[in-house]
């Protein structure tokens, strides 16, 4: 896919992110996977939703939205550019990100699924560091 950052921008009414965007733009669409990237898939976003302690009333939000990034071209690089921002060392301030116009009628859900994404690379970084297993249950609230 090639679209410059302010195609992209226009399309999902978020000019006012361009700033925070640009870093590392041209990457981010040089390695944009081919097909859905794992985090958006419905399945892994609901195993991580429950390793986070977030209840099951989550799930059908998160599907809603995963469905709608995944089915839209400039939805999923849009989520690919901040994803690999967050988790491949980018430099893009995602607290200028732009909410996507019409993503769903919960703002953030995008910020969830991105940090949703996180438990994988948690536990591999767990697992490298030679962490004997993930955490199995929730931590007690004192």
């Amino acid at each position: 896919m090639s679209m410059t950052l302010d195609e992209m921008l226009k399309t999902v009414n978020g000019a006012a992110g361009r700033e925070a965007l640009a870093p590392e733009w041209a990457k981010s669409l040089e390695t944009l996977p081919e097909g859905v990237p794992a985090f958006l898939d419905p399945v892994n976003a609901r195993q991580w939703r429950a390793l986070c302690g977030l209840d099951a009333s989550y799930d059908r939000p998160l599907e809603a939205v995963i469905a709608q990034i995944a089915g839209d071209e400039v939805l999923r690089l849009l989520a690919w550019h901040c994803y690999r921002a967050i988790y491949n060392g980018g430099e893009v301030d995602f607290l200028q990100w732009p909410e996507p116009a019409g993503l769903t009628t919960a703002p953030g859900m995008l910020n969830l699924v991105l940090a949703l994404a996180s438990v994988p690379v948690i536990i591999e970084r767990n697992r490298l560091k030679g962490a004997r297993r993930a955490p199995t249950r929730r931590p007690s609230r004192r």
